[in-house]
């Protein structure tokens, strides 16, 4: 081979590897992700959230959470609070994130929603609640009426320390739920009655005890929140203990 056809080569290998490493680079930038805590029923947040619950279009039931009991003569599920919008989402967390920092106390954020939301709303939520500088967030598995503030528990639970990573060396397990509300596990169509039933299967009880399994979900942002919820639940009862998962927009 000559030095020229030698010379032309290379540059082609470096062309290539250049545009491959560029592929790989937008291809995570683009990737909308965050790491979700799933709190178990009648645990005690280390420090009480601001709650964002999204609903249908631009609205939103914004309010600070509170792990007391039920308060006299307030209906249950607790007091409703106001509509308003995912704009408000940044300046309410940049008040709430302020006063926590004061305190040198956390400040996570619980986003939820109600019947009416779908899950687009869910990340703009978060991508608004990060420019206030929020990096802790959890969800919740049980139903919520639109605005409803109680804390839903009737007893004083245990202390749930918001454990917000997961050992990117352990099988990564996908559910992934399309626009139209159809199902999969790791690229499996899965039904809603079977889904349970499966992640008991993959999980199994050595993986159980020994953590080596992490749940991704990716829903599209026009799947309905209580199918997330739904997804939310599923991965709950695999272990019945708060659960850190990665959740993903799909593009």
């Amino acid at each position: 081979m000559t030095k020229t056809k030698t010379t032309a080569l290379a540059t082609l290998l470096i062309a290539a590897l250049a545009l491959a490493g560029c592929s790989r680079n937008t291809n995570q930038a683009g990737t909308n992700s965050t790491l979700i805590r799933l709190r178990a029923p009648y645990a005690l947040f280390e420090s009480e959230p601001l709650v964002v619950q999204v609903s249908e279009g631009s609205k939103a039931y914004i309010w600070q959470y509170s792990d007391k009991l039920a308060v006299p003569n307030e209906p249950y599920m607790g007091k409703g609070v106001p509509a308003s919008t995912l704009a408000d989402v940044q300046p309410q967390a940049d008040i709430y994130k302020q006063a926590q920092d004061r305190k040198n106390q956390s400040a996570p954020v619980l986003i939820t929603g109600d019947d009416h939301a779908k899950c687009g709303a869910v990340f703009e939520a978060i991508a608004n609640a990060k420019r206030a500088g929020i990096t802790v967030f959890y969800s919740e598995i049980w139903y919520r009426k639109s605005g409803a503030t109680g804390a839903q528990t009737d007893w004083e639970g245990y202390l749930d320390k918001p454990i917000l990573s997961i050992d990117p060396s352990s099988k990564p397990v996908t559910i992934t739920i399309s626009k139209d509300g159809t199902l999969a596990l790791d690229n499996k169509p899965v039904s809603l009655n079977d889904l349970g039933n499966r992640l008991f299967e993959i999980r199994g009880e050595e993986a159980l005890e020994k953590g080596n399994i992490r749940f991704i979900v990716e829903v599209d942002a026009q799947t309905e929140f209580n199918l997330l919820r739904f997804a939310f639940s599923q991965i709950w009862r695999t272990s019945r203990e708060s659960v850190t998962l990665e959740l993903r927009e799909l593009k």
